[in-house]
């Protein structure tokens, strides 16, 4: 499962009580726990993580990871299912240390930018510190399947997989957001990207944050679900397509360097996932 943590700030930030902050989320990760922290002109920066071992289960695939010359750092939860097909445009232009997902994610930003985003078939929340531009970027798979928090003022951005480490920032802010109590009291649940407290959110999927030195932030929705929906409105698929596609959907979740198992409900969604798993 994974989780990750860090920090862009104005104010400084003791390692060790980042670490604590970190190991808030040790139960999503507890294979390995470590942090990574620079500074830059007058901007902090922590990037952490907890690992639970599911690709190349060596140490050099821990994070975070940074590229050979310390300039990009990442961190990263989920699962890349495309990234050996990344990999391969890659491989003549940079030398591999790993056989993980995280270090296709890290050359591939730096081969492409940003918009190497676009290119990734997956689930995942991915930080990415660059240190030569000086930007922190946040992002978020398309449907939103892995979780990711943030917590903004005039002078931090501070990210996690859950709120628990965000609440043990040294400068967090807990006001009680009033409108998600209301929320909360009259539907049983918070609308996003709104959270119970006021200056936190969650960063809604399909989409990635860009924050610079002067903690500005800037949203930029990637992929939109209602606007692929238009794009394919009215297309007729046939029952051999969907097979196709649910065969290779399940192949591809399948890629694991550890034991893999399910669990079934007993409903026909799980039993048909469970028979194409057996085939």
């Amino acid at each position: 499962m994974c989780g990750i943590s860090g920090f862009y700030s104005k104010k400084s930030v003791e390692r060790d009580i980042f670490f604590h902050m970190t190991s808030k989320m040790n139960h999503r990760g507890p294979d390995h726990s470590d942090v990574m922290m620079f500074q830059s002109g007058d901007i902090f920066v922590g990037l952490g993580h907890t690992r639970l071992s599911i690709i190349d289960l060596q140490d050099r695939s821990n994070q975070p990871m940074s590229s050979n010359d310390k300039m990009v750092t990442v961190v990263f939860n989920g699962e890349i299912y495309n990234f050996k097909n990344i990999r391969s445009l890659l491989e003549d232009k940079y030398k591999f240390n790993t056989e993980s997902d995280t270090e296709v994610i890290l050359l591939a930003y730096m081969h492409f930018g940003i918009d190497f985003i676009y290119k990734l078939e997956g689930m995942f929340s991915i930080a990415i510190y660059d240190k030569g531009i000086d930007k922190l970027y946040l992002v978020r798979d398309r449907h939103g399947i892995k979780p990711l928090y943030y917590y903004v003022d005039e002078k931090s951005i501070v990210f996690s997989s859950e709120l628990r480490p965000i609440m043990s920032f040294p400068y967090f802010d807990n006001t009680i957001n009033n409108s998600s109590l209301y929320s909360m009291l009259s539907l049983k649940y918070i609308p996003s990207p709104n959270t119970i407290y006021k200056n936190v959110y969650k960063l809604r999927p399909g989409t990635y944050l860009e924050i610079n030195s002067k903690i500005e932030k800037t949203e930029v929705i990637y992929w939109d679900t209602i606007e692929e929906y238009k794009k394919n409105k009215g297309r007729v698929v046939s029952a051999k397509e969907i097979e196709k596609y649910l065969e290779n959907s399940v192949v591809k979740r399948l890629m694991s360097d550890v034991t893999l198992s399910s669990f079934q409900s007993g409903g026909v969604d799980s039993s048909l996932i469970n028979a194409l798993i057996s085939t």
